[in-house]
């Protein structure tokens, strides 16, 4: 005779652990710590139904320009391309703990250490505080952390103990984003 598996106690069972899993982590106190917040992860833009109507026209236009040309694989990669826009739009953006602590960055449970890092800026795009990070690595991206309510001078007069300030500016892709409201 078979047995037989009762799933659903299995993920309730599971699902118990896990939340009392969460709740000792989330009483720990670090004293590495020195500012922490929340904030969206990034900016979202409303969109409505004309946005994605001008996107799709351009999408289109480029697939029949592909086909004429029969370039099958610029065909693909526009498809590609204007699905991934259509599925980094609708994704709304979550929210993230951010920390700093005196060995580096943390983002979520991801530390960048300042070991890692080159540079720091605390800038103020429209309205916008946020803090950019440089990192060492050729591939790694530039971190930007939103400031929210914080004194950016104290974080600063901190950052500056681990990371040369260097000025920088909103590079032209930025720009784009924000006027096409990505």
């Amino acid at each position: 005779m078979e047995k037989v598996i009762n799933l659903k106690k299995i993920y309730s069972e599971k699902k118990s652990s896990d939340s009392k899993n969460t709740k000792k982590t989330k009483n720990k106190t670090n004293p590495d710590i020195k500012f922490q917040w929340r904030a969206l992860e990034y900016e979202y833009y409303i969109k409505n139904k004309s946005w994605f109507i001008f996107w799709g026209i351009f999408a289109l236009i480029l697939s029949v320009l592909a086909v004429f040309q029969k370039n099958y694989l610029f065909l693909l990669v526009v498809g590609l391309g204007y699905f991934c826009v259509i599925m980094y739009t609708i994704r709304k953006p979550n929210i993230c703990n951010f920390a700093i602590t005196a060995k580096g960055i943390r983002i979520n449970n991801i530390l960048y250490k300042f070991s890692n890092l080159k540079s720091f800026c605390i800038s103020s795009f429209d309205n916008r505080k946020e803090i950019r990070f440089q990192g060492k690595k050729i591939f790694m991206p530039e971190i930007k952390i939103p400031l929210k309510d914080h004194n950016p001078d104290k974080i600063r007069k901190f950052l500056i103990k681990h990371l040369p300030e260097k000025e920088q500016e909103e590079s032209i892709t930025e720009n784009l984003a924000k006027f096409f409201k990505f």
